[in-house]
Order: structure tokens, then sequence, then C-alpha cells
């Protein structure tokens, strides 16, 4: 009897041995070769997940910034997808996270995350990470959207509703394809510290020069817009 169960637990053994060896070789490849591409539960992989919902925005002094060290806007957006996530030297506490990317020639940025926005900022390194900030200042083009057709609906109020049919902007797709073609946010008048959701005024060209803002939030990864802005006087009361 005792020899049975020997014999047994010795095949049992060496199986699970042959299952041990096959599961490292397996994750080495995975990891090695295809670069931990497709592991979404990855510290990586669920930071880029994150930053791929969201507005990635960049300001004219930071492209400009960019630009001296080497880094076009394409090279910075193809990077935040393939560069590596220094996470020691990343700010991975508070409302305002920030993320420090670092590329195969050495070069690092910083790409924030507000807690409850849509809204991502890239920055030139400058200083203490933990001390940064978000923008309360100025405007920053959106230069990359999220890939979703559906990113943006209105609030469903017959206020927005009335705005929305003035503006001539009267569907949620066509205002995604007008900020797809001249979006900006303007810091000066979004806030990041309202609760229970940040508040984004974001801002398109419309016609004749003129310029459309509306205010949105974010909820379950989609764009609410909850208010327009036009350029002139209308009466939705």
């Amino acid at each position: 009897m005792n020899i049975k169960l020997n014999a047994v637990m010795t095949n049992f053994l060496r199986r699970l041995g042959y299952y041990g060896i096959g599961f490292g070789i397996g994750m080495l490849f995975l990891i090695f070769f295809f670069k931990n591409r497709g592991c979404s539960w990855l510290p990586s992989n669920r930071v880029r997940d994150a930053f791929a919902t969201r507005l990635i925005v960049l300001s004219p002094d930071e492209a400009k910034q960019f630009k001296q060290l080497g880094l076009s806007t394409k090279a910075v957006l193809s990077a935040i997808d393939q560069a590596d996530i220094s996470f020691s030297e990343s700010k991975k506490q508070g409302d305002l996270k920030v993320y420090q990317f670092e590329t195969q020639q050495g070069k690092a940025f910083w790409l924030t995350m507000p807690n409850e926005s849509f809204v991502a900022e890239l920055r030139v390194p400058k200083g203490s990470i933990q001390a940064v900030k978000n923008s309360r200042k100025g405007e920053a083009a959106i230069v990359r959207f999220p890939k979703d057709k559906s990113l943006i609906y209105f609030d469903s109020t017959d206020h927005v509703t009335c705005l929305a049919n003035l503006s001539g902007y009267k569907q949620p797709a066509s205002v995604l394809k007008a900020l797809k073609a001249s979006g900006k946010i303007d810091f000066s008048k979004s806030d990041f510290t309202e609760k229970p959701k940040p508040t984004h005024y974001l801002t398109f060209a419309a016609a004749k020069g003129q310029v459309i803002g509306v205010k949105a939030y974010w909820y379950k990864e989609k764009v609410c817009v909850f208010d327009f802005n036009l350029p002139y006087a209308v009466d939705c009361k």
C-alpha cells in the first residue's frame, strides 16, 4: 500500500514539476518577447489602460520644451504606449497622480492623472514630481482622444437641449468631431477640486471664427456635457 502511495505521490510531483517549468517558461516568453502586452493585470498596463480612457492635453509651453528635448508631440504620444513607467519615481497617491515615463533613449516625461477627471496633462519633468499640481491658467490642446465614438453625451435637461440646438451642434457626435478638429481645455475656467466631480471647460472653433465652450464632467468613462457657452445671446430659460 505504501509503495503504491509513494508511486502516486512521485508521479504527481513529477507532473507538478513539469507544469511549473512550463508555466515559468511561458511567463518569461510573455514578458520578454511580448513586452508585457496583453497582461492587463500588470501595473504598467493597468496605468496605460487608465490613460487610454482619458483626453491627453498639451500646452504650447510644454510642447516647446518637449521640442527642445528632441521629443515631438507624435513621439511623446507614441511613447505613452511603449515607454517604461518608472513607478519608483512617480507620484502614486493623492487626488493628483503623476506617472513618469522613460523612453528607450533615456528621456523622461510626466503624465498627470487628476482624480475623477477625464483629462491627462503631458509635462516636461521640472522640480519634484511630488509637488506637481493641476494647471490653473492658460489653455492646452487636446492631442489624443479615447477610441470611443460615443465618448460624449449631453445632459438630458431641456436647458442643454435648447443650447445644443441653438449652437448648431445638436448631436454629441458633432461636438466630438469639433473637439477633435480644434479642441482645447481652458484651465482657468475648469475646477479640478470641485466635488463630487471636477468641472472641465472645453472649447472648439465654430463658424465665422467664433469659439464655443462646453462644461463637462466624467461619468463611467464618458464625457457628459452639462452646459454650453455660446458667443451670442440666447434665451433658453
